[in-house]
């Protein structure tokens, strides 16, 4: 079973998550380790947390958005409670600039922050040891 998750939490059921897309056709030698799973912003959390928990994830990459900033935030609060051991990437436009100021970030306590652009973000993993816990919060800017 895979044990790198890509998600983001859509505006509505019939949208795509290009971005996700991109990097998942970048993984390169990861992908037979990588899994791509959407849920809508308007979930409950608890639903969208049920598949997430039932996964033994190492790393979540998760994309945040203007329309699911607030819900992706609760996610993140309630990931790291309940697996504090787990690696969550943020990526996407709404954790591209300001970092240390936004509560999503405060949330995921350590977290590899990729801005949007997948394959620097596979160029950049190649130099890594994963699914290692990183030291510290790891900024990618491109």
């Amino acid at each position: 079973m895979p044990d790198i998750l890509l998600t983001t939490l859509n505006a509505k059921y019939a949208h795509a998550a290009f971005g996700l897309r991109y990097l998942l056709a970048n993984m390169g030698d990861l992908t037979p380790r990588t899994e791509l799973l959407e849920f809508v912003a308007n979930t409950a959390t608890d639903q969208i947390l049920e598949p997430l928990l039932a996964r033994d994830l190492k790393i979540l990459g998760l994309g945040v958005y203007i329309w699911n900033v607030d819900a992706a935030t609760r996610l993140v609060r309630e990931l790291k409670r309940r697996r504090p051991e787990l690696v969550i990437v943020l990526g996407g436009p709404e954790v591209s600039y300001e970092t240390d100021e936004q509560e999503i970030v405060q949330a995921a306590q350590e977290e590899i922050n990729i801005p949007p652009g997948p394959v620097t973000a596979k160029k950049e993993k190649r130099g890594k040891t994963w699914p290692h816990r990183p030291s510290g919060r790891i900024n990618i800017l491109p």
